[in-house]
């Protein structure tokens, strides 16, 4: 998966390859104490994957792509759209008032907001103490954000104002 992306800064390896260490983003906990040289063992439990937000953008572009039909990377336009078909609806009090009248469903590792024929996919992480990350994408107009930060104050405050101001910004079709 990682080459036909142009994923170059990922990896399951932990403590880091030598070339990707001296790029790590150290996690800070909440009273900003960083913490170096290991991985919470939660991180772990997900499979250990250690990535940027330049590569999690790559993974965004390409099912974004796939699902317009874009020529191949790595998905089949049919692969896209079944990653991004709604599978269930979560709890509503998860996600607060929703805007505009869209719906919140879940899909495959991503949360989808439908109005009408519209949809964006999102997907927020975090791992103790400290690094924090989301990733919406809008696939019809190829639009999309990853933020990422280093510190517990992360998620979910300051990657929303964020992407509350690309969406403004950029016109995006839904708030997020």
């Amino acid at each position: 998966m990682f080459r036909p992306l142009g994923t170059t800064s990922s990896t399951f390896r932990y403590p880091l390859p030598q070339e990707l260490s001296r790029r790590e983003a150290l996690p800070h906990d909440s009273t900003g104490t960083p913490y170096t040289g290991w991985l919470h063992p939660t991180a772990q439990a997900q499979g250990g994957l250690l990535t940027t937000p330049s590569d999690v953008a790559r993974l965004a572009i390409g099912i974004m792509k796939a699902h317009r039909g874009e020529p191949r990377r790595l998905f089949y336009q049919a692969t896209a759209r079944l990653m991004l078909q709604p599978e269930a609806d979560p709890d509503p009090a998860w996600f607060g008032p929703v805007l505009g009248g869209a719906t919140v469903k879940d899909a495959l590792g991503v949360f989808l907001r439908v109005q009408g024929d519209t949809i964006s996919f999102s997907h927020a992480g975090f791992n103790t103490p400290g690094s924090t990350f989301r990733v919406s994408a809008f696939p019809q107009t190829g639009q999309g954000a990853v933020i990422a930060a280093n510190g517990a104050g992360g998620l979910p405050g300051l990657t929303l104002e964020v992407l509350g101001g690309f969406a403004r910004a950029y016109r995006w079709p839904l708030p997020w």
